[in-house]
């Protein structure tokens, strides 16, 4: 029997409790084999109450990567015949937002990382995107598998990373051609569909490549994640901020 996935999640608080904490806790419990879920109080601004999830699984991005290509949904995919990866922690997000007020953010995914055996798919609205990660995975996903074949370097390597969204920087004082969103004075145009359009990837000896997802085409370009932009700025990173590498 192969192991079962593990599921940790993190949030801040305001001056109130997240509504449906403990049940969702209790329906990951129900699903995954290792659950962890932990709050702290956070600082006057945006994040409130959002959920930084990360899980794992004992199988490999191509598998997956082939079985959605066979016609299998993403929400489906099985570890072995135990459990399902990514549909208990969806139906519980789903529930929780719910057990929330509709006009906010709690209970919505900020930051997602799922971490296949051999590389991580990392999913990251902790800024200025205004695309929801639940509503848009599922095409995310859809879109890695239809163009995996083309994320490989010249010496056959596949990305142990692949992080989305980054955007172009056409501003006079940029740091980098491409980069991620930023949490704040964001002055670069952010689309409705930027989870679909620019991919940071990074590569086992450190190199990292941009992917334009609509041309299909894998650009000989570095990106910078936000930790890093503002590090070359002189400014201190967000504590909101999960760590990336």
């Amino acid at each position: 029997m192969e192991p079962r996935p593990g599921v940790a999640v993190s949030y801040w608080l305001g001056e109130l409790a997240l509504n449906g904490a403990e049940d969702f806790r209790s329906d990951l419990e129900a699903a995954y084999a290792e659950v962890s879920v932990e709050s702290a109080r956070g600082g006057l601004g945006g994040g409130l109450y959002t959920l930084f999830v990360e899980i794992g699984a004992a199988v490999t991005l191509p598998h997956v990567v082939q079985l959605i290509l066979d016609g299998l949904a993403f929400d489906l995919i099985k570890l072995g015949t135990e459990k399902l990866i990514l549909r208990p922690l969806l139906t519980a997000q789903r529930k929780l937002r719910g057990r929330n007020r509709p006009d906010r953010d709690a209970g919505e995914f900020a930051y997602l990382r799922i971490r296949f055996s051999d590389s991580n798919v990392v999913v990251d609205a902790d800024s200025r995107v205004n695309q929801r990660i639940s509503e848009s995975l599922g095409k995310v996903l859809l879109l890695i598998a239809q163009n995996y074949e083309h994320l490989s370097l010249a010496d056959g390597r596949t990305p142990v990373e692949i992080y989305t969204p980054v955007i172009e920087d056409t501003g006079p004082e940029r740091r980098s051609r491409f980069r991620a969103v930023l949490e704040v004075d964001e002055d670069m145009p952010v689309s409705d569909v930027v989870f679909f359009e620019y991919w940071g990837l990074n590569y086992s000896n450190g190199e990292r490549r941009v992917y334009d997802v609509q041309r299909r085409l894998l650009l000989d370009e570095p990106f910078l994640y936000r930790r890093e932009y503002w590090q070359q700025r002189g400014l201190h990173l967000d504590a909101n901020e999960p760590a990336q590498q």
